[in-house]
């Protein structure tokens, strides 16, 4: 036997002789019965020849009657090995039964052994519940491969999809689970396995800030091998074109129309890779009211798309204001008072006359005015009222009297008086008189005034006079005719009748003066003898029953002319020339 045997035999004896003597190796809760299966790598069914490199998986089925814990254990012995190559340790706890399945790379060719054992190192026999052998065979030598790498495409900003297809490089055959490393424009890019055609694909690698353009050999693909297939790499272009933009017009709701163009709005273009600026408005229809439109455009650069965004917004009408201008008060004229004047004036240059209407206008008291103005496309409809106060008018009134009436004995009442004003105003006013006997009477007419008009008055005088007939014999009128002596008494006689031609007497006694010397006397006239008489000592005269009369002294008068005056109760004064001569 040789050496090397012979000392793996004694290795193996020496560890199943302390697998035997290890205290407590079997415990209350142990496996009392297992099966083993080996399967292909993905634990789902028979593995058919393994070839070096393979996984293979184990499956054990283990039952357990007894309770308490202990555990199972699965051991992979390469080829010629005297200690487990691999071992799984599963803990069991209750009874019942439990499935486990460990799988492992198997790299060495040769006889595989796989034991299922209890609580111990699977070396001793009474630990073993089962066991399997396979064959795994040498690896074959690896066939070259060729990997296709389809071309990439992308926008600015975005991501991409990688793929590249692995075919074996004679025949064509597609190799599947085999991993694909990409890379793009020289950074990894995730890898992906190939599917049952050969295709691996990794999706959504984004682009980063790759300009847009063309990029020959910018994807990447790879393929380590493995024991069968050899390792191959390829790459393709990348094509990246400009990212979309978007073009934001932001505006407000509504505007105030003002006469002038409108611009409210701003606008600005958003796109990958950080694109972010303002963009220039123009506008239509952006002065009157109405709906007005703003319209902005990006022209693109080398890394976006053009793109463009309208809004739209309302221009509202402007308020208008009507200013309303009235004086404080008008006079009463009869007609339709009409003194206010008003204006509407807003936004645009807006600056107009607007009628007035009035109401209570006419009479006296407090009249209405108001102005509106409807509005109109760019305007809205505005107003204001105010009131200015008709105050009454002058009246006038015209008394009239003739200057001199003949007495009576009665009461005279000559007079007329009508008032007169504005609207027309003309109407008798009624006289009142005082002392309209005899002398000077006065007469006064009051109008109290109406609504519409302020009072008012007249007065004036007249003379109720007795009917003069001159100066009886011996001084006649008129009295230049009359000449007499100087020294002698001269008598002055006269009477005085009413408006029926009757003599009567007035009350109280008329009065009698003179001038002194006025000169020489117009013509020499001849001098008349007066009849002898009494002088009277008093000025005024004396009633004899038909007539008035004086004896007037001319005793130390110096010749010339001289006027006799003879003051009546009427307030007349008459008056005679007398010329004396010597």
């Amino acid at each position: 036997m040789p050496r090397s045997t012979r000392f793996a035999v004694i290795l193996q004896a020496a560890l199943l002789l302390a697998a035997v003597a290890l205290p407590g190796a079997v415990s209350a809760s142990s496996p009392t019965a297992a099966t083993l299966t080996i399967l292909d790598a993905g634990c789902s069914g028979a593995p058919g020849t393994i070839v070096a490199g393979a996984t293979v998986c184990a499956r054990a089925v283990v039952t357990v009657a007894a309770t308490g814990t202990g555990d199972y254990r699965t051991s992979w012995f390469g080829p010629g090995a005297l200690v487990p190559t691999y071992q799984d340790v599963h803990a069991l706890s209750g009874s019942g039964s439990f499935t486990f399945e460990d799988a492992h790379a198997l790299t060495t060719a040769g006889l595989w052994t796989v034991r299922a054992c209890k609580n111990a190192a699977c070396v001793a026999s009474t630990a073993i519940m089962a066991s399997k052998a396979f064959n795994v065979a040498g690896a074959p030598a690896t066939a070259p491969t060729t990997l296709t790498v389809a071309p990439a495409s992308g926008t600015y900003g975005g991501a991409t999809n990688l793929s590249a297809t692995l075919t074996i490089t004679s025949g064509g055959a597609a190799v599947a689970g085999a991993t694909i490393a990409f890379t793009l424009s020289g950074g990894g890019a995730g890898s992906a396995v190939t599917d049952a055609a050969g295709v691996a694909t990794v999706s959504g690698v984004g682009l980063g800030s790759t300009l847009a353009g063309a990029y020959p050999a910018a994807v990447g693909a790879s393929y380590a091998g493995d024991a069968t297939h050899g390792a191959t790499s390829g790459t393709a272009g990348l094509s990246v074109a400009g990212a979309s933009s978007t073009t934001t017009v932001d505006c407000p709701a509504t505007v105030a129309y003002s006469g002038d163009a409108l611009q409210p709005c701003t606008a600005r273009v958003a796109g990958a890779g950080g694109l972010d600026e303002p963009v220039a408005v123009t506008y239509t229809d952006n002065v009157n009211a109405g709906t007005a439109t703003a319209t902005a455009s990006y022209g693109g650069d080398a890394n976006h798309d053009p793109s463009g965004g309208t809004a739209t917004f309302g221009i509202t009408p402007a308020p208008s204001t009507v200013s309303l201008a009235c004086p404080a008060t008008a006079t009463f004229t009869g007609d339709a008072q009409e003194p206010c004047s008003a204006g509407v004036v807003g936004a645009g240059g807006l600056d107009a006359p607007v009628s007035v209407d009035y109401t209570d206008n006419v009479d006296a008291g407090t009249a209405g005015a108001s102005a509106g103005y409807a509005g109109d496309a760019n305007h809205d409809p505005s107003g204001a009222t105010a009131s200015f106060a008709i105050t009454p008018a002058p009246s006038t009134v015209s008394l009239s009297c003739p200057a001199e009436v003949i007495y009576t004995g009665w009461a005279q009442t000559p007079c007329t008086a009508t008032v007169m004003g504005a609207g027309g105003l003309n109407e008798p006013v009624e006289v009142t008189y005082a002392g309209n006997v005899s002398g000077t009477a006065s007469a006064s007419a009051f109008y109290p005034g109406d609504p519409n008009h302020d009072p008012g008055t007249a007065t004036t005088t007249f003379q109720i006079v007795l009917p003069w007939a001159g100066f009886l014999s011996p001084i006649a009128s008129p009295g230049h005719a009359n000449g007499f002596k100087a020294g002698q008494t001269i008598p002055v006689k006269f009477l005085v009748r009413d408006a029926l031609g009757q003599v009567v007497q007035q009350a109280g006694s008329p009065t009698f003066s003179r001038t002194g010397n006025l000169g020489s006397c117009d013509a020499p006239v001849a001098a008349d003898v007066a009849p002898a008489g009494t002088p009277d000592a008093g000025s005024p005269f004396g009633w004899d029953g038909s007539k008035y009369h004086l004896n007037w002294s001319t005793k130390g008068l110096s010749a010339g002319a001289y006027r006799l005056f003879v003051d009546l109760a009427d307030g007349t004064r008459r008056s005679v020339d007398v010329c004396l001569s010597r």
